[in-house]
C-alpha cells in the first residue's frame, strides 16, 4: 500500500509539473528511465516511457500480476489474470474472462474528469503481452493494445512495447 501510495503522490506531483499549454502529453526525459524498471510503448507518434519512481509490478492474490508505470504526465496500469510466469497473455474485448486487460489514464486538474481508455466491449479493443522472463524479482516482456476512450470517442494503440519491471 505505501508503495501505492507514494506511486500516487509523486505522480501527481510531477503531472502538475508536466503538461505542456497546449495539453499536449510530452516525451519522458531519458535520464529519468531506469531500463532494468520500466515500461514503454509508442503511442501514435510518441514514445511513452515510464519513469522509474512511478514504476512498479506486484503480484495479486498468487494469480495477478499488476504492472504499473507512468511517466509523469499518464499512467499506464496492466493486469494479467491467471498469471502463471512465461506465456502469452491475450486481451479479449468484451470477454469479464480475457486474461489480460488494461488502463491508460491522464489525471486532469482539479474539478475536471481524468481522461481514461481502457478495454470495452468494442472489438477494436485488442491486444497482447508476451512475458518472456519471469522471476522473483522482475517481470519482462512485449506487448501491444488498443485502448478505448468512449467519452471522447477515441483510441490509443500502444505499439512495440516492452517492459522490464521490478517486483
Amino acid at each position: 500500500m505505501k508503495k501505492i501510495t507514494f506511486l500516487l503522490v509523486s505522480f501527481l506531483v510531477i503531472v502538475s509539473c508536466n503538461i505542456d499549454d497546449n495539453g499536449e502529453t510530452p516525451e519522458t526525459p531519458v535520464n529519468l528511465v531506469n531500463e532494468n524498471n520500466t515500461v514503454q510503448a509508442q503511442v501514435s507518434a510518441v514514445t511513452f516511457a515510464s519513469i522509474d519512481t512511478n514504476t512498479f509490478a506486484e503480484i495479486i492474490d498468487e494469480t495477478n500480476l499488476r504492472i504499473a508505470g507512468g511517466d509523469g504526465a499518464a499512467i499506464l496500469e496492466i493486469l494479467i489474470g491467471g498469471y502463471t510466469g512465461v506465456g502469452l497473455y491475450e486481451l479479449e474485448s468484451g470477454n469479464p474472462d480475457s486474461s489480460l486487460t488494461a488502463t491508460y489514464t491522464i489525471p486532469s486538474t482539479v474539478g475536471a474528469p481524468d481522461r481514461v481508455w481502457n478495454i470495452v466491449s468494442d472489438p477494436s479493443s485488442a491486444g497482447e503481452l508476451m512475458v518472456t522472463e519471469a522471476s522473483e524479482s522482475s517481470v519482462s516482456g512485449t506487448f501491444s493494445i488498443t485502448l478505448i476512450n468512449e467519452l471522447e470517442e477515441s483510441t490509443l494503440v500502444f505499439s512495440s512495447g516492452t517492459l522490464t519491471v521490478e517486483l
